[in-house]
């Protein structure tokens, strides 16, 4: 049931963070004496005392044995040592110009944030990703807010598609938030953003870890998502460091693909040539604080060659597990490009359709695609890898993707292999609609697919093995004056479906359940008006039931909703074509 679902999800999203970026905390590293000094870090009583190499002198925490406790903040193993002649370098030093804390997780119960709060000291409970001002940062203040709240003329009422967009890329960080730290400790470096913007005084590394600092890198991770940079085979990426690292300027942030799915982004700080065609790239990776390591790129590699690899790093390794590994190539995202205001994805005139999936916590990894309807492949999708690494047991990252502008899909998750259910969230957004499957569970064996047709506003969604999703529809199209209606069955049994279609122009929603879904469902409805300014809000509150039988759908022309009514009808239409009005009342404010 949908009211039932969300508490449901909201534990399953507990559970999930509880042991999320796991690998974003395995093996560290410290710095080779040749390209960077290690040494502690100032800021923090429990790092001025620290044996060379060590990021700490605590004894283990809790459940971790010596080894693994040596492993997360001992010196760098010495294959991932940047070793040879450097030849290019930028003067970064990451005990110094690197955040002090590990690349962290959404929730403190998390054991990155478990091992900052146990070393470092302070609250790690709580993080505060993107918000109103970071949303105004990246798209403008006109592109994301509604209005403003009463009494208050500097504010932002974000916009019901702003917000919607901007939950699904925090949730997307909840397995961690390595481009945002990659990114954010390169710039203060370059001195394109100032530490004092972060809560800084001294240096990048004492930077203490409040809201300033994570809002920042949160803003700092989601361009990923608004950008592209080139997949680079190893000369190429030699040749752009070669020319690009220079003192004072470290102007890349690195992202890589992992062996066992995810990925991984790091910044990278000097470049030494350790043999005939190959070369060290030293690099400041933030699941490693405190440390330099070294990703060994082969210039002499030929793409398609099995018995040679263009890159090689170990991202991570566990006792019993075999070593996570960086896979294919690589991307250097040029920071420069980055610091801009972005065509806004839910807006007007966006040239694309976005797709974003929340992490799944699954001890067995799941299969997202996405192709046309009919299963061939769309020219010009993007699709964005996970820049974090997934551990069995953690939460899977799962990559976004861009679709062209108006091009129908089929997004197909695929959960056969796995004898457990997952929870995720899947947002899908262009200029004047945005939908989003809400307290979804994915079944044990299922698959399911979400398929989208922007021209005609109609999403269909089905399940091999039985569902209990709400799809919320925005319509943002009038930007001072958007819709969300959140709507779906109860229950729905294997191989049973759901249909819904927006019209934008027309103003009409209609919700249709297929076979094997339930009469019984619930329904939530919310609008935004800017009036004089202030925001006037029309909401139905918690969800309220609805009955829709199958072979009846529901109907409503939702452009006649004043703000101001009371309550509004909607109809349900049977095979007839009989309807039978159903009043949901509403409840009014100003924000």
């Amino acid at each position: 049931m949908i009211m039932n679902g969300i508490a449901r999800r909201r534990t399953a999203l507990a559970m999930m963070c509880a042991v999320a970026s796991l690998g974003a905390v395995i093996p560290v590293a410290a710095a080779d004496d040749d390209i960077t000094a290690a040494s502690t870090a100032p800021a923090g009583a429990q790092r001025t005392a620290a044996k060379p190499g060590w990021i700490t002198n605590k004894s283990p925490m809790a459940g971790l044995q010596a080894d693994t406790w040596a492993e997360l903040v001992g010196p760098t193993q010495d294959p991932w040592r940047a070793k040879g002649k450097v030849i290019a370098r930028t003067g970064f030093k990451p005990e110094r110009d690197g955040f002090h804390f590990f690349n962290y997780s959404n929730v403190g119960s998390s054991l990155p944030n478990l091992l900052n709060k146990y070393i470092y000291g302070g609250n790690y409970s709580t993080v505060k990703n993107l918000g109103p001002q970071q949303m105004i940062n990246l798209f403008g203040r006109r592109s994301v807010c509604v209005g403003k709240k009463k009494g208050k003329p500097t504010s932002c009422v974000l916009s019901l598609g702003a917000k919607k967009w901007m939950d699904s890329i925090n949730r997307v960080s909840s397995g961690g938030h390595c481009f945002g730290m990659a990114m954010n400790a390169a710039e203060i470096f370059n001195g394109q953003l100032s530490q004092t913007q972060l809560g800084g005084r001294s240096t990048t590394h004492a930077i203490p870890f409040k809201p300033a600092a994570t809002r920042s890198i949160a803003q700092a991770f989601s361009l990923q998502t608004l950008a592209t940079s080139p997949n680079l085979q190893p000369r190429q990426a030699v040749k752009l460091l070669k020319r690009g690292l220079r003192p004072g300027q470290a102007p890349f942030t690195l992202s890589m693909e992992a062996s066992g799915g995810g990925g991984h982004a790091v910044t990278p700080i000097a470049l030494s040539k350790t043999g005939k065609g190959t070369y060290d790239i030293s690099i400041y990776d933030n699941n490693y604080p405190g440390r330099v390591r070294a990703i060994h790129a082969n210039t002499n590699y030929l793409p398609g060659t099995k018995r040679q690899v263009g890159f090689d790093y170990e991202l991570f390794s566990l006792p019993g597990r075999p070593p996570e590994k960086l896979v294919g190539q690589i991307n250097l995202w040029d920071i420069s490009k980055l610091q801009r205001k972005f065509a806004c994805p839910f807006c007007g005139g966006a040239n694309k359709t976005t797709v974003h999936l929340q992490p799944v916590m699954t001890q067995t990894p799941i299969k997202v695609s996405l192709r046309s309807p009919s299963g061939a492949k769309i020219k010009g999708l993007r699709r964005i890898r996970p820049s974090n690494p997934w551990l069995a047991g953690g939460p899977q990252p799962l990559p976004s993707f861009h679709v062209p502008r108006g091009k129908a899909f089929k997004l197909v998750i695929n959960n056969g292999a796995n004898a457990q259910p997952v929870d995720t969230m899947v947002t899908a957004t262009t200029g004047e609609l945005t939908w989003a499957l809400e307290y979804y569970q994915v079944a044990a064996g299922s698959v399911d697919s979400i398929a989208i047709t922007p021209k005609s506003g109609r999403l269909d969604f089905s399940t091999t093995q039985g569902s209990s999703p709400a799809v919320a529809m925005v319509d943002h199209s009038t930007r001072f004056n958007p819709r969300e209606i959140v709507t779906g069955p109860d229950e729905m049994a294997p191989g049973s479906s759901f249909t819904t279609k927006t019209n934008t122009r027309r103003g009409t929603f209609s919700f249709t359940p297929g076979n094997g879904a339930s009469a019984g469902g619930a329904i939530q409805l919310v609008q935004q008006r800017n009036d004089g300014g202030a925001v006037q809000v029309a909401t139905s509150g918690e969800p309220l039931p609805l009955n829709v039988p199958v072979g009846s759908h529901l109907a409503w022309n939702y452009l006649k909703w004043k703000v101001s009514a009371p309550r509004v009808k909607l109809d349900v239409v049977g095979p007839n074509g009989a309807a039978v009005g159903q009043w949901i009342p509403l409840q009014t404010a100003t924000e």
